[in-house]
């Protein structure tokens, strides 16, 4: 493992988020509800819960609505999340996430939308993250999509900093967030996660997708770990293609598996692993860690 292990997480758009099962969901969406659940969420947090179960050094930068702060607050702190939080005005979304057990199958709803993050808010938090920079990090995850309000240049001026700092940069971000953060050959993300289709509305290309990945991966020196539609893993490392079978082509997969996917992958690069036995380590992550709710 690296001397300096430690990684910050960034989110800018958390969630409270609710979780019922049922044993079985007509076609509108409904059906009698078994279990319910709520915890601290979005990509960000869920990937910081992963961290911290494998007794990772991290902390969570990200924003929380003043007015359900508490609640948010205190799942936080039952899963021992390490917060950095810079407070906003109004609510925090609120999604609910309906599963039904025997297929797996999701249904998400969105019922507390988020208010718009001010300029001045804006500024607060980045005055939080320039002061967080100055800890002794050597890696970042940056993933989720921005809150509304949050201007277009934040993600791309995080990784900047980050690179700056000699920093490791993980991203799952989507569309121009990510697009916009591919700087030169040097200032860049080093690991990507994203789907096919999420790749293509990014970057362009037709499928198969090797050829667009392998030209991109080589342009920037980095690596894009693309989740296929076939249920496979499409490795583009450097101008290298590989593949990787995830065992589950054709099932539902694990509710949150992406996010712990990604914590997976960067624990294990931190760990010294060869980039395939990362991507394994995220699988095994997954498995270990079931398929519902705090899971991640």
């Amino acid at each position: 493992m690296r001397k300096n292990a430690r990684c910050l997480t960034v989110g800018l758009n958390p969630a409270i988020q609710r979780t019922m099962t049922f044993s079985r969901l007509d076609r509108g969406g409904a059906g009698r509800g078994e279990e319910r659940d709520i915890r601290a969420g979005g990509k960000c947090l869920d990937l910081c819960r992963v961290l911290v179960r494998e007794e990772m050094d991290t902390v969570c930068l990200t924003v929380a609505g003043r007015e359900n702060w508490d609640t948010f607050r205190r799942l936080s702190l039952r899963d021992n999340l390490p917060l950095e939080i810079v407070p906003v005005k109004g609510k925090m979304p609120t999604f609910t996430t309906m599963v039904e057990r025997e297929s797996g199958r999701m249904t998400e709803v969105l019922s507390e939308s988020p208010q718009e993050i001010t300029p001045e808010e804006e500024s607060y938090f980045m005055d939080v993250f320039g002061e967080i920079m100055m800890e002794d990090f050597c890696a970042m995850i940056i993933a989720g999509d921005r809150q509304p309000g949050f201007s277009e240049s934040l993600i791309p001026h995080m990784i900047r900093a980050g690179k700056e700092k000699g920093m490791i940069i993980f991203a799952d971000c989507p569309g121009e967030d990510l697009r916009s953060s591919f700087i030169s050959g040097e200032i860049r993300p080093d690991y990507v996660r994203m789907g096919e289709k999420e790749f293509l509305e990014t970057f362009g290309g037709e499928k198969p997708l090797r050829r667009a990945a392998k030209k991109l991966s080589q342009r920037y020196g980095n690596c894009f770990i693309i989740t296929e539609e076939n249920g496979g893993i499409l490795i583009a490392d450097r101008g290298r293609i590989l593949t990787l079978a995830d065992g589950k082509s054709g099932e539902i997969r694990p509710f949150g598996w992406n996010d712990t996917l990604l914590a997976g992958l960067a624990q294990g690069i931190l760990e010294g692993k060869a980039l395939r036995e990362a991507i394994k380590q995220g699988f095994d992550l997954i498995a270990r860690y079931g398929q519902i709710v705090r899971s991640a």
